[in-house]
């Protein structure tokens, strides 16, 4: 537990700097609210890992799920912070620009998702190997297919259905959060049943 609390805390910290990007580009903020942020980071991410662990007592996979849950949390910080980072820089946050950012912020965070997932969230001990990166890459390509759909779907056409009074790149976001939440289940499923078998 003590190794899983440290290495919760290094989540924490990740997930608070990914994050500021995104918070950044669409309000101004001071230093000592990004520090804030990313101290209520670094202090959330363990605490809600002891509750999954706690809960992980009468239902053995809702620790695992806990892990995977810190992971995913980090894994969306990337995504949604390389993508902002993209449409900051280019000025496009619609249509296939966005998709193509989309994609390429998914397969980033999807990189990271690997190793973690790998080696914490399932302890794998097995030796990478081609026909599990295979595994893992397919698996992923159809979370890419899901999350990426989801996200344009709701960045280009939700977003003229409904009026939210929010701006183009807010819309961007909200897509993103559309996608990560559309993958989320069928990654951890198919991650822990197939890929890591756990």
């Amino acid at each position: 537990m003590k190794k899983d609390l440290k290495t919760a805390l290094i989540l924490g910290f990740l997930i608070g700097v990914f994050f500021l990007p995104t918070i950044a580009f669409h309000i101004s903020i001071t230093i000592p609210i990004s520090i804030l942020i990313i101290v209520a980071c670094v202090i959330s991410t363990p605490i809600l890992l002891i509750f999954f662990k706690f809960c992980g007592n009468y239902i053995k996979s809702l620790e695992q799920f806990g892990k995977f849950a810190a992971v995913g949390t980090l894994n969306s910080a990337i995504d949604i912070g390389v993508l902002n980072i993209l449409m900051f820089l280019t000025g496009f946050n619609e249509g296939v620009f966005y998709a193509i950012f989309k994609s390429g912020s998914f397969f980033v965070s999807k990189i990271n998702s690997y190793f973690w997932n790998k080696f914490w969230t399932f302890e794998s001990t097995t030796k990478i190997s081609f026909k599990e990166y295979l595994s893992f890459a397919f698996y992923t390509l159809v979370g890419a297919v899901i999350n990426t759909s989801a996200a344009s779907f709701v960045v280009n056409y939700v977003k003229y259905k409904i009026n939210l009074g929010i701006t183009d790149s807010l819309w961007g976001v909200l897509g993103a959060v559309a996608g990560i939440l559309a993958s989320f289940l069928w990654n951890f499923l198919s991650y822990r049943k197939i890929v890591f078998k756990t």
